[in-house]
């Protein structure tokens, strides 16, 4: 009840007021009485003392009650209404506190949930780089098995368009097993390289003794030792394993055939005519000087794998490795590009990069296909099965970036999913933000007092945060309150907060005082 509405002369005035009419009534119901005479005096006293009481008991005394009675009525009435209105803005207050804690509460979890989305999005970019990273090195893979395609294809095709070795290629009997032989050398081994040098040596002792006969074809006695000291004379190769091949080549592709050529040149030596001697050295020398080559040229560059039906068709085949080759080259050279993009693109997108590369990868399986069905493959039988082997690889390439894409593609939906969860949980925080500022600047001192002008009111807020120590000068409220307490560990201070999900308030209407104490989880010690 405020004061202004207590009158302390209100029961003075009521008092005076049942005196004055009291007197009135006097006035007017006693008759006067004379000076003289006891008896008049006494009769006069016990009216009047009879007047005074029946005023009082019957009129005056229960007027003064009821009026006494109405303003005590009036007063509890006033006072009853001003607490029920001090606890309705206690309650009022409360409410906001409470929404406020809960705000405050839902606020913190959501920023949870962000701070989680926020890692899971890094987490998915992560594993794109990884991918990114799988791409380009199945592209290098691509790339290189290709490469190796295009130069294997390459050097066949200048191997075959070598204009020195066509002619011996083409014409000379011993060519096709030369050929076939020399690549499958250990060239790199010691004792294989000892045996081809001897062999050279050989067969350049035959060229050189075949120039000198030349010379001397007026000495038949001269001409004959020659070719006597060339039928003697023979490779002396080591007695190893490695050699067998090599020797086996002598034997039977070189030794025959020299002694061949020798005995022809005898039994022209021996003749008359001159032109015959010239045209059988002309061919033994055509037939050295060709060997020589080939097995120059097999032994000291890249000398292509080759079977005997090679020979059926000179102009197919290379028009074949040449188309091969061209071929070939352009996909390197696609792959390359794209390769080159993918790793110069610090944000690639994978999806593009994908599809670019089965793009790409699909004509060239198609090529491989082609090329491995086709005849004239049967020929080189090194590019077959580089081409076979490349063709599997590539189809497994092109099944790996198939998976790669689709992962990619659930990546996409996965990363619009949470892009939409992080917006949406944006869009809920500055929403909550905005109350929780709403609601500050209602709990204000400065907008209480302006809101309750004629009250007393006042409202202390103590922020609490989760790992900082319980505000010293309120420890009491942890007395006063039911808070959850853990043993704390070693290292944790007591009255440390684990878990809060609010701020304490304390709220002043007049003379009543309240706490609003939020869930509390804080470390007692033991």
């Amino acid at each position: 009840m405020d004061s202004k509405d207590f009158d302390p002369d209100f029961f003075t005035q009521q008092l005076e007021q049942i005196l004055f009419r009291l007197r009135q009534e006097i006035d007017l119901s006693l008759p006067a009485v004379a000076r003289e005479g006891n008896d008049e005096w006494d009769k006069y006293l016990h009216e009047l003392n009879a007047f005074y009481y029946r005023s009082f008991s019957e009129r005056l005394f229960p007027l003064y009650k009821n009026s006494v009675q109405e303003e005590m009525t009036r007063l509890l009435k006033i006072s009853s209404q001003e607490d029920m209105v001090k606890r309705d803005i206690m309650a009022n207050i409360k409410r906001y506190a409470i929404l406020y804690n809960q705000v405050k509460s839902v606020l913190s979890l959501f920023k949870a949930s962000r701070e989680k989305a926020g890692e899971a999005r890094l987490a998915i970019s992560r594993q794109q780089d990884y991918r990114s990273a799988e791409l380009l090195c199945t592209l290098k893979q691509l790339h290189g098995g290709f490469a190796r395609l295009e130069e294997l294809t390459a050097g066949t095709l200048s191997w075959m368009q070598d204009q020195e070795l066509l002619p011996v290629w083409q014409n000379h009997p011993a060519a096709l097993p030369a050929l076939q032989l020399m690549p499958s050398l250990d060239r790199d081994n010691p004792v294989i390289g000892d045996a081809l040098n001897r062999l050279l040596v050989y067969l350049t002792y035959l060229a050189k003794s075949l120039a000198r006969l030349r010379h001397r074809q007026d000495d038949k006695k001269q001409i004959r030792g020659i070719i006597g000291e060339m039928m003697d004379r023979r490779p002396d190769f080591l007695p190893a394993a490695e050699v067998k091949a090599l020797s086996y080549f002598y034997k039977v592709q070189i030794e025959a055939e020299a002694d061949l050529y020798l005995n022809v040149l005898i039994l022209s030596s021996a003749s008359e005519e001159p032109v015959l001697f010239n045209r059988s050295l002309l061919d033994f020398e055509n037939w050295v000087s060709g060997l020589i080559r080939l097995i120059e040229k097999a032994t000291s560059g890249y000398s292509p794998v080759i079977c005997a039906s090679v020979s059926l068709d000179y102009n197919l085949n290379v028009e074949f490795i040449k188309n091969l080759n061209r071929d070939i080259r352009d996909g390197v050279e696609a792959i390359a590009s794209l390769k080159q993009d993918l790793s110069d693109s610090s944000e690639p997108d994978l999806t593009y990069f994908g599809s670019r590369t089965l793009e790409t990868l699909q004509p060239l399986l198609l090529r491989l296909k082609e090329a491995r069905h086709s005849q004239v493959l049967a020929g080189f039988p090194e590019i077959a099965t580089r081409l076979n082997r490349l063709e599997a690889e590539s189809s497994l390439w092109a099944a790996r970036i198939d998976l790669l894409n689709q992962r990619q593609e659930h990546h996409n939906e996965v990363l619009r999913q949470f892009l939409s969860i992080i917006n949406m949980l944006d869009n809920h925080l500055n929403l909550l933000a905005n109350i929780r500022a709403d609601l500050e600047r209602i709990l204000a001192p400065r907008n209480i007092s302006r809101t309750w002008k004629g009250t007393a009111v006042k409202v202390e807020r103590i922020p609490l945060e989760k790992g900082q120590v319980f505000p010293p000068d309120y420890l009491y409220l942890l007395d006063k309150h039911l808070v959850e307490t853990r043993i704390g560990k070693d290292g944790e201070e007591a009255n440390l907060i684990l878990h809060e999900e609010g701020d304490v308030f304390i709220i002043r209407v007049d003379e009543l005082v309240e706490e609003e104490m939020p869930y509390l989880l804080i470390v007692q010690k033991g």
